[in-house]
């Protein structure tokens, strides 16, 4: 079982409320903003993603991976999106308080 039927079950067990909200960009400007991220790695936590991603197969895997989330928000009907901005935290953060209500 998918880890996030997995969360949508245990969610029903407790009687909480499960909400799936998605923090999406296009697939370029992620690309492009993991690359600039990765170069300027001064995050211990950015360091080791991109080490991950180079054992994983490089960008071209994240392009998989991005796709592959796709595939799990076309399947997931009650999944909402937030398009996100570079810079704009405050507007999607406020977008994802109205998408929780």
């Amino acid at each position: 079982m998918p880890f996030i039927e997995q969360l949508e079950g245990l969610a029903r067990e407790v009687d909480a409320t499960f909400d799936e909200i998605v923090l999406l960009d296009s697939k370029e400007n992620m690309l492009r903003r993991f690359a600039e991220r990765s170069r300027a790695a001064a995050d211990p936590l950015h360091v080791e993603a991109q080490e991950m991603v180079e054992r994983g197969g490089g960008f071209e895997d994240l392009s998989v991976m991005y796709d592959r989330l796709m595939s799990v928000i076309t399947a997931r009907p009650r999944a909402r999106i937030v398009h996100v901005e570079e810079g704009k935290v405050d507007l999607t953060y406020q977008a994802v308080l109205h998408n929780l209500v």
